[in-house]
């Protein structure tokens, strides 16, 4: 019932694993919990439907913490004429210099590994520097596209297509440089080149504590395609730095 998580658990030095509750019935997810502690888990990440109260209420009772209310966004580019700039080029197959590690970081201020209080600052930014390292060299991402003025990056995206559609995974603006609709211009990038792989569904995914990125997709023609609740459990108090 209970995924392990190989990966995550070495990342992190603790046994981490991951329960969805989306097939389950409220009396499978109660022993779920319960198998937490006999195989070992110090970690399990639990994700709910955010409209399910009685699944959420279990993960709550159970010692569960809210960590994301994760808003999966989605929009149908078939007949969207996007705008573009010479000023966004691809970076992919480069290695990340100091504006992409910030901008890395700066993606990810609203994430899970970040808010939660038990997982340091450090093991946060390691996260999010390997996921740039890992969108740049192909691993994570099909595309990563750099927003350039005066040969700095104030801003970039990362794509990838996935079983027909298409995938933003990090996308970020320097903070100094807001305002100047370069949001707008990096995901009208993504949208061109999702039509140039005969791509039509783009999603992207953030938290809904994110006000200002909720409102920006909206605004940039995105509407609400899934919303779930992210939860941690955990039965150590911290993860070693």
């Amino acid at each position: 019932m209970i995924s392990s998580l190989d990966w995550d658990s070495k990342f992190f030095g603790v046994k981490t694993g991951r329960l969805d509750t989306a097939d389950l019935s409220v009396v499978d997810l109660v022993a779920g919990l319960k198998t937490i502690n006999e195989n070992k888990y110090q970690l399990v990440y639990i994700f709910t439907s955010h409209i399910d109260e009685v699944m959420k209420y279990e993960v709550i009772k159970a010692g569960g913490k809210l960590v994301d209310e994760k808003v999966t966004y989605s929009m149908n580019i078939s007949g969207f004429v996007p705008d573009l700039t010479d000023k966004i080029y691809s970076c992919k197959g480069t290695k990340p210099d100091k504006d992409l590690e910030v901008l890395a970081i700066e993606s990810g201020k609203y994430s899970r590994f970040r808010t939660d209080d038990r997982i340091p600052r450090k093991k946060f930014e390691e996260l999010y520097l390997l996921w740039m390292k890992n969108s740049l060299n192909g691993t994570f991402a099909s595309e990563v596209f750099t927003y350039m003025e005066d040969g700095k990056k104030l801003g970039m995206v990362s794509i990838d297509i996935r079983k027909g559609e298409g995938w933003i995974g990090i996308i970020a603006v320097n903070e100094a440089f807001r305002g100047r609709s370069i949001g707008k211009l990096l995901i009208h990038t993504v949208i061109q080149y999702c039509k140039e792989n005969e791509v039509d569904i783009l999603n992207v995914q953030t938290q809904m504590k994110n006000k200002v990125s909720c409102a920006f997709y909206e605004k940039n023609g995105f509407k609400i395609r899934n919303i779930e609740d992210v939860y941690h459990f955990w039965t150590e108090k911290k993860i070693n730095n």
